[in-house]
């Protein structure tokens, strides 16, 4: 049997790395970007998360790993303009 995939060449982390519980996270400040994985079985398996010293501002969950992953890339911009 072959080692699992955690990262892909891009180097995000695998659809295996995010069902085991791994994370994927942008920090700027106190704010952050989070996305992660909430395990086989959920409807919504992958969720982005957007927090700041606050609390959370915002959790959204996907049902594909594309829109996760879309979504991650646009609050990560969002976070960097509003840091700016």
């Amino acid at each position: 049997m072959r080692d699992p995939q955690f990262t892909t060449k891009r180097g995000t982390l695998t659809a295996y790395a995010l069902m085991c519980g791994y994370i994927q996270r942008q920090e700027i400040g106190a704010n952050s970007v989070t996305l992660g994985g909430q395990g086989a079985g959920n409807y919504y398996p992958y969720y982005v998360t957007m927090a700041s010293n606050a609390g959370i501002v915002s959790h959204e969950c996907y049902l594909t790993l594309l829109d996760a992953r879309r979504a991650y890339a646009l609050a990560c911009r969002e976070l960097a303009i509003v840091t700016a």
